[in-house]
């Protein structure tokens, strides 16, 4: 059966694993800190997502995993390794933030300090308003961020700001998908695509008339969520490496219609992220978040861009 037009299909297929599930997460947290965990720092990746469906799918990609609470970020920490077999050295720590504009960014803030890692990844999923261009379950990677940073120009016409990610990570990017493929029982069950190089709009204002005039400031926006921007600007101001990759999960307007999706999209999302990072050479020269604050010209946060 091919599920090729999926738009409006309410089930997605079949996964060739078993994802792990929030009883999984319920082990007995460590107090902080410990030998162990002190092992762990700094770690290469930090992966953040903002829901069980999001951080079920990058806990399932990691191994071994350990959990411990840290009492300064108010939140457990997943640590873990990409790799495979014996090639295990990639450290990776998952944290699940806020959807709050304060929270989620004094969480990233601290969570740099304390994990001092060389990138930060923001995983999970997103919508899309382009139902004829974009399949449900399809990946998303923000070469640009739209915020809903705006600037009211002498005429009265408004031009909203984004961010490009570096020209270290933009290679990454364009090569996210070599020798991937989906997670899937059948492979010829859905054709998975991956947009490099995509535009991802993001804000968390309730304001809808903000949104709105965002998404028709910007037609080239292929995935549209409420999560990234604020953490986004925490890496910033920190001078951290960063990257969104989501999976679509449902379209503007469709409500809760493709809620069988959210674990799905998740899961496409963090097999890329995957993919992209289970190599240790590809971070092996990267700095870590401490060696980056007095860095010049490494980094390529352009806040003032006009979005195409």
């Amino acid at each position: 059966m091919s599920w090729q037009g999926n738009n409006r299909v309410a089930t997605p297929p079949e996964l060739n694993f078993t994802l792990k599930t929030e009883s999984d997460f319920n082990n007995q947290p460590h107090d902080w800190p410990r030998n162990e965990i002190q092992s762990q720092l700094p770690t290469d990746i930090l992966l953040i997502t903002a829901n069980i469906h999001e951080s079920s799918a990058c806990y399932s990609y990691m191994k071994p995993v350990r959990q411990w609470y840290c009492k300064k970020l108010r939140r457990c920490v997943y640590f873990g390794q990409f790799g495979d077999n014996d090639d295990q050295n990639v450290k990776v720590a998952l944290m699940k933030c806020e959807l709050g504009y304060n929270e989620g960014k004094l969480a990233m803030k601290n969570a740099a300090e304390i994990l001092k890692p060389k990138i930060a990844l923001f995983v999970g999923t997103c919508a899309s308003k382009e139902p004829e261009k974009v399949k449900l379950g399809d990946v998303v990677i923000s070469a640009k961020l739209g915020t809903y940073d705006r600037e009211v120009m002498p005429d009265g016409t408004v031009d909203y700001r984004g961010a490009k990610v570096s020209e270290t990570v933009a290679p990454l990017i364009l090569s996210a998908a070599d020798g991937w493929e989906p997670p899937l029982k059948d492979l010829n069950s859905l054709n998975v695509e991956v947009y490099r190089d995509a535009v991802i709009l993001s804000g968390s204002d309730d304001n809808h008339k903000r949104q709105e005039d965002l998404v028709d400031y910007c037609r080239d926006g292929l995935g549209l969520e409420m999560k990234s921007a604020d953490i986004y600007a925490a890496a910033n101001d920190l001078k951290m490496e960063w990257a969104v990759v989501k999976g679509v999960s449902s379209f503007a307007g469709s409500g809760d219609m493709t809620k069988p999706w959210q674990s799905f999209a998740s899961t496409m999302a963090a097999s890329v992220v995957y993919n992209m990072f289970k190599n240790p050479v590809v971070l092996e020269d990267w700095p870590h978040n401490e060696e980056t604050q007095d860095a010049k010209g490494n980094y390529s946060f352009l806040i003032g861009m006009k979005l195409p």
